[in-house]
């Protein structure tokens, strides 16, 4: 449902890169939840190598997935006064599952 909306927006990704985030746009708890979710893709990276452990990182994108559907499920994204931040979140959320699942040799859905 999410990426239909996200295809009749007209922001894009280079837009989206220019959009300056700090500490204090992040009000909402789900929010700063899914950022930080999003933020632990390193970790989990790192905690793969070093243990040799994939599941560390199926851990990480189930949390993460977790995260997103909170957010999703609290948080009105097209059209809300926080569109822009809740788009890059929705945008880096895309971005470090597929990174994981790439990684583990899963192929992305993009559609269902």
């Amino acid at each position: 449902m999410l990426a239909g909306s996200l295809k009749n927006i007209n922001t894009t990704v280079q837009d989206l890169k220019k959009f300056d985030v700090d500490e204090n746009t992040l009000e909402n708890e789900k929010e700063r939840a899914l950022a930080i979710a999003i933020l632990k893709l390193p970790d989990a990276l790192d905690s793969l190598v070093q243990e040799l452990l994939p599941s560390r990182l199926c851990d990480y994108a189930y949390n993460l997935c977790v995260s997103f559907n909170e957010f999703y499920s609290c948080c009105k994204v097209i059209g809300s006064d926080d569109e822009t931040t809740r788009l890059i979140l929705c945008q880096g959320t895309a971005i470090s599952l597929r990174r994981a699942l790439h990684i583990l040799g899963i192929e992305p859905l993009y559609k269902l």
